[in-house]
């Protein structure tokens, strides 16, 4: 194969996955309905910088989202079915965009961040994070620790 065909071969490869991805990371989340959410930072001694993400949805909201109970009751009764894990919940996914555009909008942790737990429930869900990197000092003065 001559250097221009494997070239323009890899070229429309690159341009076909770019299209795959691009599109798919542009995806908007349907809206989720009232929700309440906060975002509290903590830096510690050490100059860990820790977050934690909060949001809480209507009661009224969740309700209406969740299952239908007769669908639970039949998925429990046959045993020898498991139940299929959806994915995640709409809750969860837009707590997860959430974490990542409040990183992106504060800054808060400039090489990305660890997860430490993700609690999803039907009304409410929370991720804990640790920063990659530790704290600078002006990192101390744009966080102070709320006490």
């Amino acid at each position: 194969m001559t250097p221009v065909k494997t070239f323009l071969n890899l070229s429309l490869s690159l341009c076909a996955i770019a299209a795959i991805t691009g599109c798919a990371g542009n995806t908007e989340l349907p809206p989720l309905g009232p929700v309440t959410d906060a975002f509290s930072t903590q830096i510690l001694s050490d100059g860990t910088k820790m977050f934690t993400y909060r949001i809480d949805m209507k009661r009224s909201h969740a309700s209406a989202m969740a299952p239908d109970y007769g669908q639970l009751t039949n998925m429990s009764r046959n045993r020898n079915s498991r139940r299929q894990d959806s994915g995640p919940s709409l809750l969860e996914l837009h707590m997860v965009e959430n974490v990542k555009q409040l990183i992106k909008q504060t800054g808060y942790c400039a090489d990305n961040y660890y997860e430490l737990s993700r609690m999803v429930m039907r009304e409410h869900a929370e991720l804990r994070g640790e920063c990659y990197e530790g704290a600078s000092a002006e990192d101390k003065t744009k966080f102070p620790n709320k006490e």
